[in-house]
């Protein structure tokens, strides 16, 4: 008899055992994976109170949102033109959620992710257009990475070699 009657508490434990540690395990899994991904894309501030959003901090919020738009525009530059390329969206991918951060706590500030604040319509404009470059850029890092970062390499790599020969005659 394969299956003796008498050992079958011990495997309905097992399988119990066996299904309570598989569970456990995805939802570990899917527990980690999402304050990951959540601290990946930025984590912001709760919003000021509407009467906070006055004249200077709208100001104040469209100067950060102009050093921000700098930044991003001078960290793809600098991911686009590192060597090795596929180190590019590592770089990326290191820098990117602070920048973020910083965006949302501007949003936070001024209530943009909200928008119920009537002055700042065009700077919600503006800030909602960032954070859409931001993903472009993002998009545009890892196909760099990986479908132009492997041909940049190899010029380089024969520019250097060209340089090289033409040096040592």
């Amino acid at each position: 008899m394969k299956n003796p009657p008498e050992y079958r508490p011990f495997r309905l434990a097992l399988w119990a055992l066996y299904i309570s540690a598989a569970l456990f395990i995805v939802a570990t899994l899917a527990v980690n994976g999402f304050f990951l991904a959540r601290e990946r894309m930025g984590v912001g501030g709760e919003p000021a109170a509407v009467e906070a959003v006055d004249a200077a901090a709208l100001t104040a919020c469209m100067g950060e949102l102009q050093v921000l738009h700098a930044e991003l525009n001078a960290q793809m530059n600098q991911t686009l033109g590192s060597q090795p390329a596929r180190t590019g969206r590592l770089q990326w991918e290191d820098w990117s959620p602070g920048w973020r951060t910083r965006l949302l706590a501007v949003g936070a500030r001024c209530r943009l992710e909200t928008g119920d604040v009537p002055a700042a319509k065009a700077i919600k404009e503006a800030y909602d257009r960032l954070g859409l470059l931001h993903r472009h850029y993002t998009t545009l890092a890892v196909q760099f990475s990986k479908e132009i970062g492997p041909h940049s390499e190899k010029l380089f790599k024969a520019m250097e070699s060209a340089r090289k020969s033409i040096e040592t005659r």
